[in-house]
């Protein structure tokens, strides 16, 4: 899983951080768009819907880097908070 660096541009997006949802493998457009962020220099925090997803996103979001990877079902009370407060701190 390498995540492209473009070196003109590898700081264009340098202290910025970005909450990634959505992905649900290494085809997902969620995960493409995760990528770019990070190549440009973004931290990202990743979620995943549940625990049979958990594996397959896991190894995704340590590829990103991401030091907040946490479950976010919306349907699921209070994960989003949870999610959001995690991201304060």
């Amino acid at each position: 899983m390498n995540i492209p660096v473009f070196p003109e541009t590898s700081v264009a997006l340098k202290g910025r951080k970005g909450l990634i949802v959505g992905i649900a493998n290494d085809q997902s457009i969620a995960w493409g768009c995760a990528k770019a962020f990070r190549a440009l220099g973004a931290d990202l925090a990743v979620t995943y819907l549940n625990d049979r997803a958990k594996k397959h996103v896991e190894p995704l979001a340590q590829a990103l880097e991401a030091p907040i990877f946490m479950p976010l079902d919306v349907n699921t009370e209070g994960q989003m908070e949870r999610v959001f407060e995690e991201i304060r701190k």
